[in-house]
């Protein structure tokens, strides 16, 4: 198979956003006048799309023989397919190539479901954080927190609907360096193929449409093949919006039991349609000046995959933010022995008291629900379909998923009690009783935040990277989490789940290991790039542009 198109992208590149150029999912391309007799044995199967849009060109059934994409005059490319005898047949020269419109497309309705299951289960996590997060504070807050976690969900889809895609995935503006998208307010103007719905009534959104404006004038025009290289924009905006309320809800849970309502639903507003798109078009639209798929970007672009910056670094910082500005639980109360302040000064030297939670038991099956949706917020992140390629880098993400999150708790689980077992001996040396000084015991909150820290430390670079790495990801983020989490507490930071520890701290950490473990074969299959990490292939750019997206 060729490795470049007429404009210098490799092919089996993910494009990460609805691609509006001639990178988009499909294509029609004429090796002679004259069209061939229509059947399936001359059309393309379809290859696969990430959880953005991917082109992915060139893969055909075995019985269909070997397609060759070759630059076309006028900036496009021309098909040429030799008939063989079945998989990995050497092109004959007395195989007469198949002539007339070859199809060049997405993975259809297989990689809608793909992503619309992929979306469902991404949803079904906020359900995840509702118990962990009602069942880890105080009893007398739990009402509060379930009805902000539902009504994250209610504002942010009407506010993702009216400009937070249109920001995150629209048009760049600027051209070449975008920094906002500028077209698609409240999903009008959304395009199949390079047709605008706005020209079109409600009846004709569900009708398969032709893939090229002659295409469209033939009346001979196969609705199959036409179906199979729809790019449905709307299944990409549910995707889509479901990373984007997993941000608002991750503030939720370091501000709780302090902020007001009110304030609360506006700063929802603010993050899900205004801020987490914009670092979205940055990262993961074409024409971001930060993205991978950007020839021109700063620094080459940065890898995250699934959305470590995008979403949980975002989500992390500002609920870092917002825990600063509010300060610690409890902190004006007057009756100390009913509502104990979290941090309180006692004999000239501060105490953190311990808030009991409403329902460990609770907490424990949400973090449980969360890892089972993270394999659509990783999984989704690319497509399977008949590309061999595809169904590979699929499988590859689910593992890393699974064995991630396992590393990290196990290597918090022994880093917190080791730090438990160092602080109770030194207190003991320093005369404290055992009231005073805690025996170390496994605490449960380090094995669900390991799990959760791992979840996110892998979601940067799930597709691009080998189980080892992913192991030794997890083992990393474990030993940066608890750090993080025990300098939130000196500074008398209150962040009752976390939050920050976990995806602020974790999301940094994650996108520096995918720029130092990604593999460079992988890279190339999933991303288009040929680069590898610094430590995998002594690359140094995909480090460079993870720690100016840190900055």
């Amino acid at each position: 198979r060729n490795t470049k198109t007429s404009t210098g992208w490799p092919l089996g590149a993910v494009l990460r956003g609805p691609a509006r150029t001639a990178a988009r999912v499909c294509g029609t391309h004429t090796a002679t006048p004259a069209p061939p007799p229509r059947s399936n044995a001359n059309r393309a199967q379809a290859p696969s799309r990430p959880h953005s849009a991917m082109a992915n060109f060139g893969d055909f059934a075995p019985s269909s023989g070997t397609m060759l994409m070759t630059p076309a005059a006028g900036g496009g490319m021309s098909a040429n397919m030799n008939v063989g005898s079945g998989a990995g047949a050497a092109p004959s020269s007395a195989a007469a190539p198949v002539v007339g419109p070859q199809t060049v497309c997405s993975d259809g309705a297989d990689g809608d479901i793909w992503t619309l299951v992929s979306a469902a289960l991404v949803f079904a996590m906020q359900g995840g954080f509702a118990m962990l997060e009602s069942g880890w504070i105080q009893y007398s807050h739990s009402r509060n927190i379930l009805f902000k976690n539902m009504l994250d969900v209610c504002v942010g889809a009407i506010t993702y609907w009216a400009f937070g895609y249109a920001f995150a995935f629209g048009q760049s503006q600027p051209a070449g360096m975008g920094v906002i998208g500028g077209s698609s307010f409240f999903l009008t103007g959304l395009s199949w193929n390079g047709r605008n719905a706005g020209a079109y009534g409600e009846g004709d959104i569900i009708e398969f449409l032709p893939l090229s404006p002659a295409a469209a004038a033939a009346p001979s025009a196969e609705p199959e093949q036409a179906e199979s290289c729809v790019f449905n924009e709307f299944a990409f905006w549910v995707f889509q919006f479901s990373f984007a309320a997993t941000a608002a809800t991750i503030v939720s849970g370091a501000v709780a039991e302090r902020a007001k309502f009110q304030a609360y639903l506006l700063y929802s507003l603010l993050l899900t349609g205004i801020v987490q798109p914009i670092v979205a078009h940055w990262v993961w639209n074409e024409g971001g000046w930060l993205s991978l798929f950007n020839p021109g970007s700063v620094s080459g672009g940065m890898l995250d995959f699934a959305g470590d910056m995008v979403v949980h670094y975002i989500g992390g910082l500002s609920g870092l933010i917002g825990a600063i500005f509010l300060g610690y639980r409890n902190k004006f109360s007057t009756d100390h022995d009913a509502h104990p302040p979290r941090f309180e000064r006692v004999g000239g030297r501060w105490v953190i008291n311990d808030l009991p939670p409403s329902s460990e038991a609770l907490a424990a099956l949400g973090v449980l629900l969360l890892w089972f949706g993270w394999f659509g917020f990783n999984g989704g992140s690319y497509s399977v379909s008949a590309n061999a390629e595809g169904r590979v880098i699929a499988g590859l993400t689910l593992v890393n998923t699974m064995i991630c999150p396992a590393a990290c708790a196990l290597s918090t689980i022994v880093i917190g009690r080791a730090y438990a077992e160092i602080r109770y001996r030194l207190a003991k040396r320093g005369g404290a009783t055992d009231a005073e000084a805690a025996p170390p015991a496994t605490n449960i909150g380090d094995a669900m935040n390991g799990i959760l820290a791992g979840l996110v430390g892998i979601t940067g670079s799930a597709a691009v990277v080998y189980p080892w790495a992913a192991v030794v990801t997890g083992i990393i983020a474990g030993v940066f989490y608890k750090l993080s989490s025990e300098l939130l507490l000196k500074l008398r930071i209150d962040d009752p789940l976390d939050a920050f520890s976990v995806h602020g701290t974790c999301g940094a950490i994650g996108v520096v290991c995918g720029s130092l473990f990604a593999d460079q074969t992988l890279m190339r299959i999933a991303f288009g790039r040929d680069r590898g990490g610094l430590i995998t292939s002594g690359n140094p750019l995909l480090l460079r542009g993870a720690l100016l997206g840190i900055l």
